[in-house]
């Protein structure tokens, strides 16, 4: 079932990812942008790709262009998104899962917020992957387990603890912090990434001056490149 769906409320950017976490495990190749989508109230569906992670429990819609200013943006899933055993998603009669109000004006002064994580904040039990065992050709690597951030517009890489993995750096919605028990696993044991949106390249960010918020810019509202499923 849906657990949670963000954001939520009023006034939220119209550069905003969409997050979408469940109580379990999907299979992946049920979620598609026709079974998970992003649709102006009870009208226009928007275009967006759709990443997932945490083996299928948590998945970002990334719109490929600016949503539309002062309107209800809704989450619509379809009963035809499977967990991993084949059975079919539990959606409410209209397959309505979230909504939520984007921002009145363009040009209001927004400041980056955190949509979503995953694992949520607060959450107990954990796993924090698995260790390797057996040796030579029966070594079976650890598996590692990733710490999702995910912010309502792109992030300066230079503005992020730790040591982002593209590269070049680019600018991106989402941060994943990927931590192996052992350093056995396919990546080092401790690698932090960002994930630009949809055929999105790095944007220079002019000096904030002490005390301002930065005004967003024409520049971060151009249309992006429709994305497909990318899977983690």
């Amino acid at each position: 079932m849906v657990q949670n769906v963000s954001p939520s409320g009023d006034n939220n950017s119209i550069e905003t990812p969409v997050c979408v976490t469940f109580n379990e495990s999907l299979q992946v190749a049920t979620v598609t942008p026709t079974t998970l989508l992003l649709r102006v109230q009870g009208g226009t569906t928007i275009l967006a790709g759709i990443l997932n992670f945490g083996s299928g429990r948590f998945f970002v819609l990334l719109p490929t262009a600016p949503l539309p200013i002062a309107k209800t943006i809704e989450v619509v899933a379809s009963n035809q998104i499977r967990d991993i055993e084949g059975f079919p998603l539990t959606v409410p009669t209209g397959g309505v899962i979230g909504s939520f109000k984007t921002e009145v004006t363009a040009d209001k002064q927004q400041t980056p917020k955190v949509v979503a994580s995953f694992p949520k904040g607060g959450s107990k039990n954990i796993s924090p992957g698995t260790v390797s065992f057996g040796t030579g050709q029966d070594a079976i690597p650890g598996t590692p387990t990733q710490v999702i951030t995910v912010f309502s517009e792109p992030i300066s890489p230079t503005t992020i603890l730790g040591n982002p993995s593209a590269n070049p750096p680019q600018e991106g919605y989402s941060l994943t912090q990927t931590v192996d028990p052992d350093g056995s696993g396919p990546l080092p044991p401790t690698t932090t990434a960002l994930i630009p949106g949809a055929a999105r390249s790095s944007i220079p960010i002019p000096p904030i001056a002490s005390g301002s918020r930065r005004r967003r810019r024409p520049s971060r509202r151009e249309p992006r490149s429709p994305s497909t499923s990318v899977p983690a």
